[in-house]
């Protein structure tokens, strides 16, 4: 059960023979949800009663988490007595960590006999966060964490970043999206090694290609639509691009031309006609390098002169 999460791991607590001190080690780190998110499992003992729980850090205080747990105290003498619990959690950001867990009533002797074993408690444990969102109402998924269940479903795509970073998403939505994907096969996960993009776009190009609408900056947008067009995702290319357009980003004729961004580049067009004169205009496209127009530019741009002078 536990390994269906995208972190997940065994722990051992060493029980000390004070009543003060049963667990010397009570926390023990875990590997980040998302991008950066501190996250830890504690366990704690106060006069016959356990507290296990997990305990996350964040801090910004807007931001929402959900996020999907699972832990069990492991009978060491009879598995099936096992303790196991689960859940999802809705966490508020806050400046101190929120522990999200279960108090476990044991008396010291039943305690010990039934999950203590050569001085040590075991637990099980899986994590996954699913979404964030910044108090805007907008969800975010979390393609910083494998999926859920993957390892059985056989449905991710690992983003093997240049920079030693992941990323992580499913392997039928993004087929549906992207030609380049069409004939991913079925059955198997799968890896882009050495992909040349840096993480925070490719994860922003992700978020507009699963429906999360967000607002860019006009340089953030032309990061991502070089992106978008490298991996055929159309459906945010278009995005971006009428992203563009509603911000009057019209001057950036150069980077229109070289990613064949049609919508955009007959945007630009217009509105360089309507707002220069037309000997600037004429002067702006010939001060364009023509060798590095794509054909489709060259074509567009030639019959836009020829039907508008």
């Amino acid at each position: 059960m536990y390994d269906k999460y995208p972190i997940h791991g065994s722990l051992e607590f060493k029980y000390g023979k004070s009543e003060r001190n049963r667990f010397p080690n009570p926390e023990r780190r875990l590997p980040p949800l998302g991008d950066s998110i501190q996250c830890s499992f504690i366990v704690k003992y106060r006069q016959g009663l356990v507290y296990l729980a997990f305990r996350v850090n964040n801090p910004i205080r807007n931001r929402i988490l959900r996020i999907q747990h699972y832990y069990r105290l492991v009978n060491q003498f009879n598995d099936e007595q096992s303790k196991k619990y689960w859940g999802t959690t809705d966490m508020t950001g806050v400046i101190n960590p929120i522990d999200f867990g279960e108090s476990v009533s044991f008396c010291n002797e039943k305690f010990t006999n039934d999950f203590i074993k050569n001085n040590c408690l075991i637990i099980e444990y899986g994590i996954h966060l699913e979404w964030t969102h910044m108090g805007d109402r907008i969800w975010r998924f979390n393609f910083w964490n494998g999926i859920f269940d993957y390892k059985n479903s056989k449905n991710m795509i690992i983003w093997a970043l240049r920079n030693q970073q992941h990323l992580y998403s499913h392997k039928l939505l993004v087929s549906h999206h992207s030609p380049l994907f069409y004939t991913v096969p079925v059955g198997w996960n799968v890896t882009f090694e050495n992909y040349s993009s840096d993480s925070i776009h490719l994860e922003r190009c992700l978020q507009i290609l699963h429906g999360v609408r967000l607002n860019y900056e006009a340089a953030e947008l032309e990061e991502i639509l070089k992106i978008a067009e490298n991996l055929k995702m159309y459906n945010v290319s278009h995005y971006c691009q009428y992203q563009l357009m509603a911000m009057e980003n019209y001057e950036n004729l150069k980077f229109s031309f070289s990613l064949k961004l049609r919508h955009l580049l007959q945007f630009q067009l217009l509105r360089l006609k309507m707002k220069t004169s037309k000997n600037n205009f004429k002067k702006l496209i010939m001060d364009l390098d023509i060798q590095q127009m794509t054909g489709e530019s060259m074509k567009l741009c030639t019959r836009f002169i020829l039907d508008h002078f």
